[in-house]
C-alpha cells in the first residue's frame, strides 16, 4: 500500500496490512467498511467516498454500524442482539429503507452471524460452538471425567454437588452460576 492512499497516514496503512494481512489494499477498494472495526465510522466514510463506492456503500456502512453495535453491547456483557435491532440501528444511521436492508444482509462481511432472530459476532460463535464441541465430547466419552480445578501448589477434585452442578449446565440452555469460587 502506498503511503498516500486515500490520505490515510502512514501508520494507518500500516495497521490495515497488519489486520488485514496480504490484498489489503485490494481489501480495502473492494469494502472499504472492513475498516469499521479499526477508525471512526467518520474516517471509513472518507476512505470510501475518495474510493467512490458511495452507492453500495450504505449497505456495507450497515454492516459496519451493526459491527459496531454488537462490540458495544459485548462489552456490557451481551454476546447476540436481537437481528431487528441491529436492523433498525443501520437503517436510521444509513437512512437506508427497511426493504433495502434486513437481518440477510448482517452477514455480508462474514464477521456476523444470524442464527434465527438473533445475531452475534462470528468470533463469539465460534467460540462458543468451540466449547460446546468440546463439553459434548467430554459427555459422549462415558460422562464428565474428574475435573481438577489448580489452586497454586495443590489441586482440588470438585465436590458431588459441583459435579451436580457442571452436568445440569451442561443439559440446559441458560444457566447461572453465582457465588464465590469453590462454593
Amino acid at each position: 500500500m502506498s503511503s498516500d492512499f486515500v490520505g490515510l497516514s502512514e501508520r494507518d496503512i500500516m495497521k490495515i496490512q497488519r489486520e488485514l494481512g496480504p490484498g489489503a489494499l485490494q481489501q480495502v477498494k473492494e469494502n472499504p467498511y472492513i475498516l469499521s472495526r479499526m477508525f471512526p465510522l467518520k474516517v471509513v466514510d472518507g476512505v470510501a467516498a475518495k474510493l467512490k463506492v458511495q452507492q453500495r456503500g450504505n449497505i456495507h456502512r450497515g454492516v459496519a454500524i451493526a459491527e459496531y453495535e454488537l462490540d458495544k453491547q459485548l462489552n456490557d456483557g451481551h454476546c447476540y442482539v436481537h437481528t431487528h435491532t441491529l436492523v433498525a440501528k443501520a437503517c436510521g444511521d444509513c437512512k437506508l429503507l427497511p426493504t433495502a436492508f434486513g437481518p440477510e444482509q448482517l452477514g455480508l462481511h462474514g464477521t456476523i452471524v444470524v442464527e434465527g432472530k438473533h445475531a452475534m459476532l462470528a468470533t463469539i460463535y465460534e467460540a462458543e460452538v468451540l466449547v460446546a464441541s468440546k463439553i459434548r465430547e467430554l459427555v459422549e466419552v462415558g460422562g464428565l471425567p474428574e475435573i481438577t480445578i489448580a489452586l497454586g501448589e495443590s489441586a482440588t477434585a470438585l465436590d458431588l454437588d459441583q459435579r451436580v452442578a457442571v452436568t445440569h449446565m451442561i443439559s440446559t440452555s441458560v444457566s447461572v452460576v453465582t457465588g464465590p469460587p469453590g462454593v
